[in-house]
């Protein structure tokens, strides 16, 4: 048998455990094996569930911890209590509207189709900038079937999402003209309204790309939304949004299951000040580090930018304020960027695919409720592949045309 032959049989039968292990996944949760019920998206079905009933003007009062309580009591029944708090953005209820004229399992099952459908579709229109390289779609199948994605279906979560908006994203960035290009970054925004303190990090690849019109139109679109949510809830609004985060945070979920830095320092250092203060101080530090590094040597070529952003979704959910296990979904992406970048400087996947064994080994040991280990494993390796990926940019040669001389060039526009 020649190599080639044999490359292509081991590529189908990695592909075919692949697939197997996300069948497993997704089984587990349709059947409810090991799940936890209700999850976080009972709490996106009440508040949506409310919306569609009593319209617009619920919007103002639905971080009322009292509204929530009788919101889910018209679903569930008077007399239980709040399973999950609503701390999403209101355009987290108004996407799972339509799924609240279900009953909540089914509803709940419907959205988990179209969220991994989403990602499944995300995953594959990155891979296609090299559509014949089969190491390429093993990635992006290895990223559809990690662990993250089994609890972010577990719990029902907007996670899965992430590569559809980070696939608009680049698709905005790699098409020409306005008509195109305007819908797409708009629609990026939306995505990353969901949760936008798992983005901090993309703020240094923004200031870097002012000057493009598409990060302008991007950076207003989520400015308007912004703005748009303020105006919506009003300062009762937004005063109520402050008092249920603060509550959800130090009483009902602590940052002891957080795969961030300040996870970290609070299973270090107990929770108390001082771990809050490092784990907050690690926002400006991993963004001011960030910032250094793009000033001192900025990308330039396509595989210098694919590096860049991975690293950049790396450093943003180590200082993120608040994420899960679930949350690890928004590395598929980059890790698909990152095999672009490989293939592109003529390097093998190998390095990349054992990352990415180690990350999900890291979040599946860090959620064990069977290991009390002294510090959290996952926030160390977002560290640590944020500073392998961004010493990979500049690795391969740039365009010797003269555009080269330019401070940074984006990937080839594509008409």
């Amino acid at each position: 048998m020649s190599s080639g032959a044999r490359s292509a049989r081991w590529s189908r039968q990695v592909a075919f455990t692949l697939l197997l292990l996300l069948a497993a996944w997704v089984l587990a949760v349709v059947t409810g094996w090991q799940q936890e019920w209700p999850n976080d998206f009972s709490a996106f079905y009440f508040a949506a569930h409310g919306l569609a009933q009593y319209g617009f003007p619920l919007t103002r009062d639905l971080y009322s911890l009292r509204t929530q309580y009788e919101l889910e009591a018209v679903v569930r029944g008077p007399g239980g209590s709040l399973a999950i708090p609503f701390v999403n953005p209101p355009i987290a209820a108004w996407l799972i509207m339509p799924f609240s004229y279900l009953p909540l399992r089914a509803a709940f099952l419907c959205w988990d189709a179209v969220a991994v459908g989403g990602c499944a579709l995300g995953l594959w229109w990155i891979a296609r900038q090299r559509p014949s390289d089969a190491g390429i779609g093993l990635v992006a199948l290895g990223a559809l079937a990690g662990y993250p994605t089994y609890i972010a279906l577990g719990q029902g979560q907007f996670d899965l999402l992430w590569p559809l908006g980070a696939a608009l994203g680049m698709s905005a960035v790699l098409v020409a003209g306005a008509r195109r290009w305007v819908p797409r970054a708009a629609a990026t925004a939306l995505f990353l309204a969901l949760k936008p303190d798992l983005f901090i990090g993309l703020m240094v690849p923004a200031v870097a790309r002012w000057r493009d019109r598409r990060v302008q139109v991007f950076v207003l679109a989520v400015a308007a939304l912004g703005l748009g949510t303020f105006l919506d809830l009003g300062l009762s609004g937004m005063r109520q949004v402050i008092h249920l985060e603060t509550f959800t945070l130090a009483q009902r979920f602590p940052p002891i299951n957080d795969v961030t830095a300040l996870g970290f320092f609070w299973r270090l250092l107990g929770p108390g000040t001082w771990a809050a203060t490092l784990g907050l101080a690690a926002i400006p530090a991993g963004i001011g580090l960030q910032a250094w590094a793009w000033a001192r040597h900025p990308p330039r070529t396509e595989e210098d930018w694919w590096w860049a952003l991975t690293s950049s979704l790396c450093v943003s959910l180590l200082v993120a304020p608040h994420d899960l296990t679930q949350g690890l979904v928004l590395l598929a992406p980059g890790a698909v960027w990152a095999a672009l970048a490989l293939r592109g400087q003529g390097r093998p996947l190998t390095g990349l695919a054992l990352w990415m064994v180690a990350l999900n080994l890291a979040a599946l040991l860090d959620f064990s409720p069977h290991l009390d280990l002294p510090v959290k494993i996952t926030p160390v390796l977002l560290g640590a592949a944020a500073i392998t990926a961004w010493r990979q940019v500049g690795r391969s040669a740039p365009p010797v045309h003269p555009a080269a001389a330019a401070p940074i060039e984006l990937p080839n526009v594509r008409p």
